[in-house]
């Protein structure tokens, strides 16, 4: 239940982290909302403990939604993040056990529109796990919004699409090129790249009410 707007939020490793983790006594959190923020070259190395869940955040992040629902990220400036200027990714993607059996790994109810992404190319670290998996993925041409693809099989329709009160909505971002990882299965990017921007053209105007 957070609402995030009107910060400058510049030179870190990270811009804004939106997580929803496991161990934690509050259960699926989420309900957030970040607007009319500068997300600005958060290109700076990660000084996080190590063991600590955001040491993993790789330098480059503008904006990284983990695990967690009904999240509008809209009319931001989200420019000249090296790595990943947008990551929608489940815990899985940290490899980190899983303990918690209350604990929802997925993102869901997610909506990013009218952002504005940085033109050009960019070099994602290569001293992280996860900005080494975009470097061989897709070198100095990584897609601003990067998704994991790593989807609960209950959210799933007969059809084998995504429920809608579970999807991914991406709409109307300049600049804002998209690309689904596509795994194999847990824990495996082994499978072509979906750049499709089709299965996210929606919106969430029932979940989120303006200011």
């Amino acid at each position: 239940n957070a609402w995030v707007f009107e910060n400058f939020s510049a030179y870190n490793t990270g811009g804004i982290l939106v997580f929803d983790l496991p161990d934690l006594p509050k259960k699926r959190g989420g309900h957030v909302k970040v607007w009319k923020n500068k997300i600005i070259q958060n290109n700076y190395k990660n000084f996080a403990p190590k063991g600590n869940i955001v040491g993993q955040v790789p330098p480059g992040t503008g904006v990284m939604i983990l695990a967690t629902n009904d999240v509008e990220i809209y009319e931001n400036y989200i420019l000249d993040n090296k790595t990943a200027s947008t990551a929608i990714v489940s815990y899985y993607i940290t490899e980190n056990p899983i303990k918690d059996k209350d604990y929802v790994p997925y993102p869901s109810g997610i909506y990013i529109h009218d952002n504005v992404y940085s033109e050009g190319k960019r070099t994602p670290t290569r001293k992280n796990k996860m900005g080494t998996l975009f470097w061989l993925k897709f070198g100095r041409r990584v897609p601003h919004i990067l998704y994991d693809g790593i989807q609960n099989p209950d959210w799933l329709a007969a059809d084998g699409s995504v429920k809608p009160e579970y999807r991914i909505c991406i709409r109307n971002n300049e600049n804002g090129t998209v690309a689904n990882i596509r795994p194999d299965k847990i824990g495996l990017f082994k499978s072509a790249i979906s750049r499709d921007l089709k299965p996210y053209d929606c919106e969430y105007n029932s979940l989120f009410s303006k200011r």
